[in-house]
């Protein structure tokens, strides 16, 4: 018998845009995870963008190489994609997608989005503290936001909630509790993604009001 291939993985191999979306980012340090984390995202885009085609735009934040925009340009009907780091990792394949654009920029350090076009906004593992501030762009933007959480951080969440969090003696049940608190927070839906190959696998999403 052969051994079964990741879902998500699978998915994104059989999408025809898979061979000029991997060009456009190479080299990617550990594809097969980085592909089921944007996969992941790409999911949670792929509704709204079909439910209203050609309306929205991606907004890529902690966007690395950019992976889960330029999948989402590539194979969803959405307007564009603008990739956000602080600092850009722009790949030579980058300047030969269409609709897609990186900019720098620190999200802790009064971002605004480019414009006020309708906006889906995405993070992919956005690590401790950028977390809860990609969630609060999201909801300061009032726009749909989904974020696979990376690693903990207590930040700027309650103290109660960031008592409870100190209880749990493993960091697989301190990350499960802080990405749970952090959903409370924003008032937003939490799922663990087991497709995803790391052990941070829970999104946070929130539609807008």
């Amino acid at each position: 018998m052969g051994t079964m291939m990741n879902p998500l993985l699978e998915h994104f191999l059989n999408l025809r845009c898979a061979g000029d979306v991997l060009n456009a980012v190479s080299p990617i340090n550990n594809p097969s995870k980085e592909i089921t984390e944007s996969m992941a995202l790409w999911k949670w885009l792929r509704p709204h963008a079909l439910e209203q085609p050609d309306y929205w735009s991606v907004l890529d934040l902690c966007a690395g190489n950019a992976l889960t925009s330029i999948l989402a340009v590539h194979s969803l009907p959405i307007r564009e994609a603008f990739a956000i780091d602080k600092t850009p990792r722009e790949r030579p394949g980058h300047k030969f997608v269409r609709r897609f654009h990186y900019l720098e920029g620190n999200i802790h350090n009064g971002f605004a989005p480019p414009d006020t076009r309708p906006w889906l906004v995405i993070a992919s593992h956005p690590c401790g503290t950028l977390a809860e501030r990609v969630l609060t762009i999201g909801r300061d933007m009032n726009a749909p936001t989904a974020a696979l959480t990376c690693c903990r951080s207590s930040g700027k969440l309650p103290i109660l909630a960031r008592n409870i969090i100190s209880l749990f003696p493993g960091q697989r049940d301190r990350y499960a509790a802080w990405s749970l608190a952090l959903a409370n927070q924003f008032d937003a839906k939490i799922r663990f993604v087991r497709s995803v190959l790391s052990p941070c696998n829970i999104l946070i999403s929130r539609e807008a009001a």
